[in-house]
């Protein structure tokens, strides 16, 4: 399968093959808009918004966790104050990835998802 062709590959492509015969100030914009690719590609980037808000969120839920309880989604949005713009499809998403990061377990019983508290 070949390389996906990217802004980047293509500027590069082009210098490499015609840079000879193009004029200096052609492949000095070139040379720079690459330059400007990189420096977009490789930014730190702040995180937005609602990665913050959801940080606190999760911070929020392993707080209120209590051990050796199974909670569901259900009872997570009834039993703690998590905020009134909190979905279950917002609180499942933010529950896979703290189970993805080994804060909660997941297990299913009858068809349910049941969230703990990590060891």
């Amino acid at each position: 399968m070949a390389t996906k062709m990217t802004n980047k590959n293509a500027l590069t492509y082009v210098l490499d093959t015609f840079g000879a015969d193009l004029p200096a100030d052609v492949a000095e914009k070139l040379t720079g808009m690459i330059t400007q690719l990189d420096k977009k590609s490789g930014a730190e980037r702040k995180p937005t918004a609602r990665q913050v808000e959801n940080a606190k969120v999760k911070e929020d839920i392993l707080s209120k966790m209590e051990d050796n309880v199974l909670y569901t989604v259900g009872d997570m949005l009834k039993t703690f104050a998590l905020g009134e713009d909190m979905t279950s499809q917002r609180l499942t998403a933010i529950l896979s990835q703290m189970v993805e990061a080994g804060t909660v377990t997941k297990s299913k019983e009858k068809g349910k998802s049941l969230f703990s508290k990590a060891d």
